[in-house]
């Protein structure tokens, strides 16, 4: 029975694969699967299917780009996926489409970052013979791409859905999601499970915020009592002194 924890080569690995509208999510889905099981014709919403690939058992959900079946593809994914593939097109990467990609991983907590690998398609636009590498894309591109690499960790991979035959891209990208799984310690994405974390860190943040005001409060109030026990104590000194000089005072000086 699997609890949700992938411990074994075996078990099934569960991968939601999302991004804006016509970047190839539904080509990456049936490359992976080696077979036509999503329709690459885009608008019918979310689907899910199973296969193999590279030896391992694969239930893949093909989310559609709206928020709302974001979440619904949640569902489709059983316990929940045991990593995201955010699908982005080699090409410009505007900021408008950045603000559009975190808003809608938002939904989802930034936990979520913890358990996404970024996929990009297009890979035959790449030809390093012609001096176009994946390095030299990189380097070209805004801080708005690089952003959304940090988020990922820099966990990407390039596909070339044109080249299905190609079963090495599979394989490599699948060893990526793997150790990303590891990382987690097999866990996979729970947005309830997140929810909750986030609460429980806000919580605590928002406790040692007001211990920290606390203690710097009851600080203030001791620095401004022995301030003024010293400004008594130094006023104190003057009237003795004068008093010990025959200078009348303002206020009885005890003899001591």
């Amino acid at each position: 029975m699997d609890d949700g924890n992938l411990q074994v080569r075996g078990s099934e690995l569960r991968l939601l694969v999302l991004g804006p509208s016509r970047v190839g999510k539904s080509s990456l889905g049936n490359l992976l699967l080696g077979r036509q099981a999503f329709d690459t014709r885009g608008g019918w919403g979310t689907e899910a299917a199973r296969g193999e690939a590279s030896g391992r058992c694969l239930l893949l959900v093909d989310s559609y780009g709206k928020k709302l079946e974001l979440l619904g593809a949640l569902i489709l994914c059983d316990l929940g996926p045991h990593a995201l593939l955010l699908v982005l097109p080699l090409q410009h990467f505007s900021r408008r489409e950045s603000a559009a990609l975190q808003a809608r991983m938002e939904l989802l907590t930034p936990r979520v970052w913890s358990h996404t690998v970024l996929v990009f398609t297009l890979g035959d636009k790449l030809d390093p013979g012609q001096g176009r590498t994946f390095q030299q894309y990189l380097e070209g591109t805004g801080e708005q791409l690089h952003w959304v690499l940090g988020a990922c960790r820099y966990r990407c991979h390039v596909v070339n859905n044109k080249t299905a035959q190609d079963r090495v891209q599979v394989t490599r990208l699948l060893e990526k999601v793997e150790d990303q799984v590891t990382e987690n310690g097999g866990w996979h994405f729970s947005l309830v499970m997140s929810c909750r974390m986030e609460e429980e860190w806000t919580c605590r943040e928002r406790e040692a915020k007001e211990r920290w005001e606390r203690e710097g409060q009851e600080k203030h109030q001791e620095a401004s009592l022995m301030d003024n026990m010293a400004a008594y104590g130094h006023s104190l000194l003057i009237l003795r002194q004068a008093a010990a000089k025959g200078f009348p005072t303002l206020m009885p000086v005890c003899q001591g």
